[in-house]
């Protein structure tokens, strides 16, 4: 379910922010969960936007997660995100 799920959001907002600068995207398991996951930096009205995008299952239903910031706080604020994602624990 995973893969194709990534895929659907790649696709998404490939079409919605055809612009955008695509950091990566792929498939991980964190704490023996499936993540997909997608990372790219859109454009907004007066800067751009990192985001790290990851998803999985939860109880039948779909988590989806989210982080942000500015472009000019990437550089601090990338290893964090990543740390979040990989943190990732469900019951």
């Amino acid at each position: 379910m995973m893969p194709s799920l990534k895929d659907s959001f790649v696709k998404s907002f490939k079409s919605m922010h055809p612009t955008a600068d695509w950091k990566d995207s792929g498939l991980k398991t964190i704490n023996g969960k499936k993540v997909a996951y997608i990372e790219l930096v859109t454009p907004a009205m007066d800067t751009q936007i990192y985001n790290l995008i990851f998803i999985t299952d939860l109880n039948g239903k779909l988590l989806i997660c989210s982080f942000n910031c500015t472009k000019k706080d990437i550089t601090n604020w990338t290893p964090v995100a990543k740390e979040i994602m990989n943190s990732l624990k469900t019951k």
